[in-house]
């Protein structure tokens, strides 16, 4: 995935309400890792988005989602951040103070 498809992406969510909610077990057929925290979604329709936090490294969450989806089309690391590429789905994980943020994307 290019640099700027995760910005037009990330840019387009910003004109969208934040709705915070408890994290439910999936998000479009993407689960949640079970002890996901401060979740927020962007939209229920697609394009939409769903950000949360992983109290797991960025590596044991890397290891989740391939667990659970299988291997992706693409793996990248783009600053800092490793990316996803499941089809219409997108996973992006980076390292917060505490675990992780993900970042899921529904095309």
């Amino acid at each position: 995935m290019s640099k700027s498809i995760i910005f037009a992406l990330t840019a387009g969510m910003a004109s969208v309400a934040v709705n915070a909610q408890q994290c439910p077990g999936e998000f479009h057929a993407v689960p949640l890792h079970e002890r996901a925290s401060v979740c927020h979604s962007f939209n229920s329709d697609t394009p939409a988005s769903m950000s949360y936090h992983a109290p797991l490294s960025p590596a044991d969450t890397v290891t989740f989602y391939k667990s659970a989806l299988g291997e992706p089309e693409q793996e990248s690391l783009q600053k800092g951040r490793t990316v996803l590429q499941f089809a219409q789905k997108v996973v992006v994980i980076s390292a917060d103070a505490a675990g992780s943020q993900v970042d899921i994307l529904i095309k």
